[in-house]
């Protein structure tokens, strides 16, 4: 049988590196590749990069050496990365939920200016909609 390369018993990487964990880095790579979105057209590497490390509060050539594999993430590294993007998920959740109440605000406003008396039901159910703020 051949000889794994790695131990794959979780406990045994914390006893034996308690301040690395092997699973973290692949992780890290992509919760820093989700920070630095949305990507613009034309947008170079160093840019998502810059945009990833300052989002998660450390620097640049960290964030480089994360983003490339080259370098073992800190728990505490990788526990910023996540707070970071859990922050910036909640950003975007907040905002296209405000673009979702606009939209029906502005739905409801068409609604009205056209028939209010026939679409009656429809700006009801728009009003009593789970979406509306008050």
């Amino acid at each position: 049988m051949p000889r794994q390369l790695f131990p794959v018993n979780e406990q045994h990487l914390d006893w034996e590196f308690p301040q690395f964990h092997w699973g973290l880095c692949v992780n890290a790579q992509e919760a820093l590749k989700e920070l630095s979105e949305p990507w613009r057209r034309g947008d170079r590497t160093k840019a998502m990069i810059g945009r990833a490390a300052k989002l998660a509060g450390m620097t640049y050539w960290r964030a480089f050496d994360i983003w490339y594999g080259k370098a073992r993430v800190t728990v505490e590294e990788n526990n910023r990365i996540q707070d970071a993007l859990i922050r910036k998920r909640k950003l975007v959740a907040h905002n296209e939920f405000a673009e979702l109440r606009t939209r029906m605000a502005r739905l409801e406003s068409l609604l009205r200016q056209a028939d209010e008396d026939f679409y009656s039901e429809e700006i009801a159910a728009l009003k009593h909609s789970s979406l509306r703020a008050d």
